[in-house]
């Protein structure tokens, strides 16, 4: 018997690969059925092929590898390798295990979609050797299959994953998400992938606000001397009639003010 946090767990890290459902409508032979998951094959891109979602540098890190065809899908949290409860950090070990078990290689994927968690994730392996190097950070946090370079990466801002991995478990055509978990992406990190024209990160300001409710903010305007962090925020789901692919729109967001570095966390 799986226990239900472990399915929980399972569902959060296969939300990277429902977020191509963002990016394609999804044909109904392209639906996936994996342990209740559904998610949709990214376009133009050759059957047999891999997706890796990847949740690193926390708590319960993992990875989650579907196949675009659909007939692979593996889930590997990485306290099943290391055998330490919720163990964190970089996910090389998981991503071993979940292309061994696949038969697969890194050549053999297409995409990695990771999930930032708290702060850009392209930006903090940019840094890594340096902390690497003061031993701020594992020596494997450089491992290859830990940083998968050369594979085209997408990242997701923190709540728009949590929202996503309800899209990817729920059975309902219509619903309001609502995440609370306090703390989430930083308002200025979007805002510098705005100017930064970083068409590889979506986030909640991509996400267009709700035709029927609108979008509220708390507080309504940001302060310009101050840092903030969301805290709590709602999404409207609807599915298509026709295809059941899932759109999200934007209802609520609380933002909080940031007073301390995201990596010290």
């Amino acid at each position: 018997r799986v226990d239900g946090r472990v399915r929980r767990r399972a569902a959060l890290m296969l939300v990277h690969l429902s977020l191509l459902s963002l990016l394609v409508p999804t044909p109904p032979q392209a639906r996936v059925r994996a342990g209740g998951v559904g998610a949709a094959a990214p376009r133009d891109t050759a059957v047999g092929k891999y997706v890796i979602g990847l949740n690193q540098y926390s708590h319960d890190a993992g990875c989650a590898l579907l196949s675009l065809d659909g007939s692979v899908a593996v889930v590997v949290p990485k306290e099943r390798v290391s055998r330490v409860k919720c163990d964190g950090g970089g996910v090389a070990s998981a991503v071993e295990a979940a292309l061994s078990h696949a038969g697969a290689s890194v050549s053999d994927l297409a995409l990695v979609v990771a999930n930032n968690h708290h702060f850009r994730v392209s930006e903090f392996e940019e840094a890594l050797p340096w902390r690497v190097g003061l031993g701020l950070q594992p020596a494997d946090s450089l491992d290859p299959l830990n940083l998968l370079p050369g594979v085209p990466k997408l990242e997701l801002s923190h709540h728009l994953a949590h929202a996503w991995s309800v899209v990817a478990s729920a059975p309902f055509a219509e619903g309001l998400i609502v995440i609370m978990d306090g703390m989430g992406e930083a308002a200025d990190a979007a805002a510098q992938a705005d100017a930064d024209a970083d068409d590889a990160y979506t986030h909640d300001a991509r996400v267009p606000a709700d035709a029927e409710f609108g979008f509220e903010q708390v507080p309504a305007t940001l302060s310009p001397h101050l840092r903030y962090r969301e805290a709590e925020s709602a999404y409207m789901l609807r599915r298509e009639a026709i295809s059941g692919a899932p759109r999200l729109t934007r209802v609520f967001k609380r933002w909080v003010a940031h007073r301390s570095p995201p990596e010290l966390y």
